[in-house]
């Protein structure tokens, strides 16, 4: 049987560590190094038109990959 009260304390305990740690990555990000890793071109054949908007995808892309990293750690 799940413990609901110690699932919540858990998240109470750590919400603020994993927001800090995705600020900081936001923080230290470089246009340069997002490009580098993700490829643009990708996101400018699937109906993004505006760079703006490839940009925009690079980062949800970035930050989704992030993601799944930090809750692998």
């Amino acid at each position: 049987m799940v413990n609901n009260k110690l699932i919540d304390q858990y998240i109470e305990d750590n919400i603020g560590s994993y927001f800090q740690k995705k600020c900081n990555m936001l923080d230290e990000l470089k246009l340069y190094a997002l490009i580098e890793k993700k490829n643009p071109y990708l996101f400018s054949i699937n109906t993004v038109k505006a760079a703006g908007d490839i940009v925009r995808e690079l980062i949800n892309a970035y930050i989704s990959s992030s993601e799944e990293t930090m809750f692998g750690d």
